[in-house]
């Protein structure tokens, strides 16, 4: 579990090295563990180290509601893809934006993210989420020791950024401006779908991309969609309950 875990908390692929050092463990055996997981498709492993593999975001998905959600998302996603370049959504997971699904290009310099755990503070699904919680909870992703510098333009400072999400709030759109990676911009917004269930939809583009510049309105409209399709589903499943 210890391996799962490090290789989730980052978006990055994870070294042996590394993984001892995250771990604890001795080296040998995160070794034959790793490489367990790799076959049993827990984990992928790439020339630059491991990552989450296909089985366990396959068992994510088995919550029904993360299940209902990217299926409603979808087409949103297939339409900020098509203007951005790549499309994102998240979930708050262990004080992270956990990608659940998302649509990217081969022309993107954003790598290919579904199932790894992006900073809150640095990119626009994680400010989108951080931002919909209430200001006590918002509190404790603030410690200086949390906000590292991704990029030049990362928001590190506590007060900045309480001020940073306040904006968002009123906004109703989180914009991560080159500050999770340089050359590449975010917009996003998130929605309760359901209570204790919030999620982040956005897109992610270059930051030469004239299409960003305007691209606020087709997320705050897809984080609509998604919460009245939701409602909607919601509001069927209880005629069916009422009828039986």
């Amino acid at each position: 579990m210890a391996i799962l875990e490090a290789c989730a908390a980052t978006w990055k692929p994870v070294t042996l090295t590394e993984l001892v050092e995250s771990t604890g463990l001795a080296k040998s055996t995160v070794h034959r563990m790793s490489w367990k997981l790799v076959e049993l498709g827990m984990l992928q492993h790439t020339e630059e180290g491991f990552l989450i593999g296909n089985k366990m975001l396959a068992l994510a998905n088995a919550n029904p509601v993360m299940a209902e959600v990217r299926a409603l998302a979808m087409p949103r996603l297939l339409d900020l893809q098509r203007i951005a370049g790549a499309s994102q959504l998240a979930v708050l997971s262990d004080g992270s934006a956990l990608i659940i699904d998302g649509i990217y290009t081969s022309q993107m310099r954003a790598q290919r993210l579904i199932g790894r755990a992006l900073p809150l503070h640095s990119t626009a699904v994680g400010k989108a989420l951080l931002a919909s919680l209430p200001p006590s909870e918002r509190e404790r992703y603030l410690n200086p020791a949390l906000l590292v510098p991704n990029t030049v333009k990362t928001i590190v400072q506590p007060a900045l950024l309480r001020r940073h999400l306040e904006g968002i709030v009123n906004a109703g759109v989180a914009v991560s401006n080159e500050e999770h990676q340089l050359g590449v911009v975010g917009i996003a917004a998130a929605v309760r779908v359901r209570e204790g269930t919030t999620v982040a939809i956005g897109c992610v583009g270059s930051s030469s991309n004239p299409a960003m510049l305007t691209s606020h309105r087709a997320v705050r409209e897809s984080a609509a969609y998604l919460k009245r399709a939701f409602e909607e589903n919601e509001a069927a499943r209880r005629r069916l309950t009422v009828r039986d």
